[in-house]
């Protein structure tokens, strides 16, 4: 189960999400673990590269999740929708 929210904090900006959910153990016996994550996207500037696609918006994208024991982070570039 898990729960999450997203929003705009700056419109056509910054988007930011932040949730958590629950990892059920992988051993007989063992207990769950809760995570928390964040993330977000910041919307950089068009680009259309020689004229071939068309304008399109990029982006770049951050994630982290963390839980006790384990840590898990991202960062990517993509197009902003």
């Amino acid at each position: 189960m898990g729960v999450g929210i997203e929003s705009e904090p700056i419109v056509h900006t910054l988007r930011a999400r932040v949730g958590s959910y629950f990892e059920p153990s992988r051993f007989e016996g063992g207990v769950t673990r809760q995570h928390f994550t964040f993330g977000g996207d910041i919307r950089l500037f068009d680009f259309d590269p020689f004229d071939w696609w068309g304008d399109f918006t990029l982006a770049l994208t951050f994630s982290l999740d963390l839980a006790p024991r384990f840590t898990n982070w991202g960062v990517g570039l993509g197009a902003w929708h």
